[in-house]
């Protein structure tokens, strides 16, 4: 006779023999935070609740980072990095706090780039005559995709000027 598969804690994947069950949203964290609590004035650092709580050293650092942003743990040391409990880790041992994601999307049309149909000054000084492309020219539809957002692959033999185009955007 055989035996049933364990299922893992959402329920929906059979689990591998010997594999821990997948934890629901902040339960690591409140594991974490009881781990802190039991043992206050003591000083943690990641792979010490990992091998105690047998979870990955590095989402045992993210639940701690979040515990410590919220206050309900501190960072005590940098090298290795430690943690200790404060005032409100035991609340935080207490129940399950699940912080819903927030995105936010923005979405702005930029304004259409003016049509270029006279020379233009290029960034080593030269001027440059616009070619027509697709009943633009070829600045205006460059100008335009860049503000889009949109790559622009050009191609063509060695001193054409496709670099001349290139350049940098603002990280300001």
């Amino acid at each position: 006779m055989s035996t049933p598969a364990s299922t893992s804690a959402r329920g929906d994947t059979p689990a591998a023999p010997g594999a821990t069950a997948r934890l629901r949203n902040g339960e690591l964290r409140r594991m974490v935070a009881e781990h802190l609590a039991r043992n206050p004035t003591a000083a943690f650092t990641p792979s010490t609740i990992e091998q105690a709580l047998k979870r990955s050293s590095g989402a045992v650092g993210n639940a701690l980072a979040m515990l410590a942003a919220r206050g309900q743990a501190e960072q005590v040391a940098t090298n290795p990095v430690s943690y200790r409990a404060t005032g409100k880790t035991a609340d935080a041992a207490k129940t399950v706090t699940i912080t819903p994601r927030t995105t936010t999307t923005t979405v702005s049309t930029p304004a259409p780039a003016a049509l270029v149909t006279t020379p233009v000054r290029c960034p080593n000084g030269q001027m440059y005559h616009p070619r027509k492309l697709s009943g633009l020219s070829d600045v205006t539809a460059l100008r335009r995709l860049r503000a889009a957002g949109v790559s622009a692959l050009m191609y063509g033999p060695p001193g054409t000027g496709k670099r001349r185009w290139w350049r940098p955007r603002s990280t300001t």
